[in-house]
């Protein structure tokens, strides 16, 4: 999936009109989410790799996620007028990535 494949996709999949227009916005989150998936994925490697294709759709969803915490700062739980919110955490979806290791 391109980079612009990927904007597209979440721009459609966080379904906020505003962010239509705002292709910068959504690329500084799609970077956010590879960063967060290349720490799970290769979490002892200090050299920069490319995320592998395969998870393409995940980091869409992951910076969907991330989009969507926006204003919440950093809350889990937020309960106001006897109406309640409970935001699920990143792990959940970076719980999905595996961990590789290589041999020394």
């Amino acid at each position: 999936m391109t980079e612009k494949e990927k904007i597209e996709t979440v721009q459609v999949m966080a379904g906020d009109p505003a962010l239509l227009d705002d292709a910068r916005l959504v690329a500084v989150y799609l970077n956010l989410a590879k960063s967060a998936m290349l720490s799970r994925l290769y979490p002892h490697c200090e050299d920069s790799r490319a995320l592998p294709d395969k998870y393409s759709t995940l980091q869409c969803e992951l910076a969907v996620w991330y989009l969507s915490q926006r204003g919440a700062e950093g809350e889990s739980i937020h309960i106001e007028n006897s109406i309640s919110r409970t935001y699920k955490s990143d792990e959940e979806i970076l719980n999905m990535l595996p961990s590789y290791a290589r041999i020394l």
